[in-house]
């Protein structure tokens, strides 16, 4: 993803920060970025969003249930790490209900296996509430993106799952634009079609030791 605009200088202030924090080094950003830099015509809304601070550490999951809650048509989720609290679990199926388009492409594999089966213990209860669930099947899937109503749009490092929401240092950026949106959404439509959709009598088929693992894995997913 490339940027451009004032948007840029805000993402360099929460690395400086977080690179001080870490290290006790002040960069000067004067190195780094242009003192103007350029913008667009035409361009989006853009806005950063971190979780560098505790007293902030709730700002990107407000932004995502907000945009849940006002969503007309539909919410695009990829995710590399699933394991949505109950908040954003009622905030999906309230949007099924209103007669959104709720769809998650996540992972067929993993490279960290019990989050994995911590999520597929999650899947009967989401797919019962009408949230449709597909699964890559190439290599790791990484990104972490949401797109909704085709015209506000996430890319970042967040994902929605216990350590993003309490422990991570995460940053994403949210754009609002129906240029992008669609594009985004006509990005998650192909990797749809390069994916494999989850049945509830394909979940329910899962071995009694599938069942085991991923119970326990989900009872210890705050420390995931």
């Amino acid at each position: 993803m490339r940027l451009e605009g004032p948007v840029v200088r805000e993402l360099g202030k929460q690395f400086r920060r977080a690179w001080w924090s870490t290290t006790g080094e002040e960069l000067d950003p004067a190195r780094y970025l242009p003192s103007s830099p350029p913008v667009v015509g035409g361009g989006h809304a853009a806005l950063v969003l971190a979780n560098r601070e505790w007293r902030r550490r709730h700002t990107i999951r407000r932004g995502y249930l907000s945009a849940f809650r006002h969503a007309r048509r539909s919410i695009h989720l990829t995710q590399a790490y699933f394991i949505p609290d109950r908040g954003i679990q009622r905030a999906l199926a309230a949007a099924v209900r209103r007669g959104v388009d709720v769809q998650v492409l996540l992972g067929g594999i993993s490279d960290v296996p019990a989050v994995q089966h911590a999520t597929r213990h999650l899947y009967g209860r989401l797919l019962s509430r009408g949230i449709r669930i597909h699964e890559w099947p190439g290599r790791v899937l990484h990104a972490k993106t949401v797109c909704v109503d085709g015209s506000w749009s996430v890319i970042g490092s967040y994902n929605l799952d216990h350590r993003s929401f309490r422990h991570n240092l995460e940053i994403v950026v949210a754009i609002a634009g129906e240029p992008l949106g669609r594009a985004m959404d006509e990005l998650f439509a192909r990797d749809l079609s390069l994916s494999r959709e989850v049945s509830l009598a394909r979940w329910r088929e899962r071995s009694w030791w599938q069942r085991l693992q991923g119970a326990l894995w989900f009872a210890a997913r705050h420390w995931l």
